[in-house]
């Protein structure tokens, strides 16, 4: 079947964060949230309307079929076998990251994270009243890797926990099985729980393929899987996710604050479109990395014209990440080159934990991908760079 990735569809006045929330630059392209401009596969949707015809909507509760949807998909996609009676629904990803901090730590604790980095793993656990330990992610001519050395000095101070970004968001890394065969080892070792944020693991490039770290050998008990349908398909408005952990006593912690924080029920229409994914969405997702991979090919080439931003390859996740220090501008000053030279809105990397750093989203027509990166390019023109 084809899919229509270059329908345009005009998302302004929409209720629509990406394109309606920023009404301060109206005239710049929006190129920063990780939300695709793409509908949902034809099943989702088809499953939403004929709940719509129902017309009640009233409380809800998953329905027992929807825990062997996900034990499906997670062994199909990425060969993690799990069990029904491991899976936790719950509102979000980032509720079930903020009920782990307060099931499994203590105000005080150590939490470690990976920077640069999504920010709600920052000022989650400084809001819940823990430390934050940064362990940065190095980078050299290869890409992206973890600091090993540096990792098993945070847990030799007595850290408690970490966050895993898998796949990386922002850098885009898809983590190997020896890279987590290392980082499960120093876990192990020091007894420290991961948290693993998964939410981008379906999205990859030719050739890539996921690997959860609970499925590494010995894991799958000291980690928490976080899951969800809502980047892989575009439902991130219908807030729903899944929490896999394997230990029955760490599940019922987590699910006691889950609903102590009042997010142990999924919304209606997130439990309907995520059924309806995970059981008929993997052809339409096929082609959706697909795409991604020739936007972000096209991209790259197009940024081959300059030498003054300088742009990761992604293995995964449908993000750009992008080093703009050799502007010499961080903070209002890069993000006013953004807006007002180069017309265009992205993410900036000062809440990742990395000034002078930007993030795009490629995640829409090509038209609009190679818009934006000409916009860059002749943003640098204005300012003398493009040929520096």
């Amino acid at each position: 079947m084809a899919y229509d990735f270059d329908k345009v569809i005009d998302r302004r006045g929409t209720l629509s964060e990406k394109w309606d929330g920023y009404p301060c630059c109206p005239h710049a392209l929006p190129m920063w949230v990780a939300d695709m401009d793409f509908t949902a596969p034809t099943e989702v949707i088809a499953a939403l309307s004929e709940r719509v015809e129902h017309g009640i909507f009233g409380y809800s509760r998953p329905h027992e079929s929807s825990l062997e949807i996900a034990v499906n998909w997670r062994r199909q996609r990425c060969g993690h076998v799990i069990k029904p009676d491991w899976i936790t629904f719950s509102s979000g990803v980032v509720c079930s990251i903020k009920a782990a901090i307060q099931a499994f730590t203590q105000p005080g604790d150590t939490i470690v994270v990976q920077t640069p980095v999504y920010p709600p793993f920052l000022f989650a656990p400084a809001g819940e009243g823990r430390r934050v330990a940064r362990n940065p992610l190095l980078q050299d001519d290869s890409g992206w890797h973890m600091d090993f050395d540096n990792l098993e000095q945070q847990f030799k101070g007595g850290a408690r926990l970490l966050l895993l970004c898998s796949s990386h968001n922002p850098v885009g890394r898809i983590w190997t099985g020896e890279e987590l065969a290392t980082l499960g080892e120093l876990c192990s070792r020091y007894g420290v729980l991961v948290v693993s944020d998964e939410i981008h693991c379906d999205i990859l490039r030719p050739g890539k393929r996921h690997t959860a770290l609970a499925a590494m050998g010995g894991m799958e008990r000291n980690v928490i899987t976080l899951v969800s349908t809502t980047k892989s398909f575009n439902l991130a408005g219908l807030q729903n996710s899944v929490a896999i952990t394997a230990d029955p006593a760490r599940k019922k912690q987590l699910e006691q604050e889950l609903f102590r924080c009042n997010h142990s029920t999924p919304n209606l229409f997130g439990m309907i479109a995520q059924d309806a994914a995970w059981q008929h969405g993997g052809p339409w997702l096929d082609a959706l990395n697909a795409y991604i991979a020739e936007n972000t090919d096209r991209a790259l080439e197009m940024l081959r014209q300059q030498q003054t931003l300088l742009p990761t390859m992604p293995e995964g996740t449908y993000l750009l990440w992008l080093d703009c220090r050799r502007l010499g501008l961080t903070g209002e000053a890069l993000l006013d080159f953004f807006v007002n030279k180069c017309c265009v809105y992205p993410t900036m990397g000062g809440p990742y934990g990395a000034e002078g750093f930007v993030r795009l989203n490629l995640a829409t027509r090509r038209a609009l991908v190679e818009e934006g990166i000409s916009r860059i390019l002749d943003g640098l023109d204005k300012v003398g760079r493009l040929h520096s």
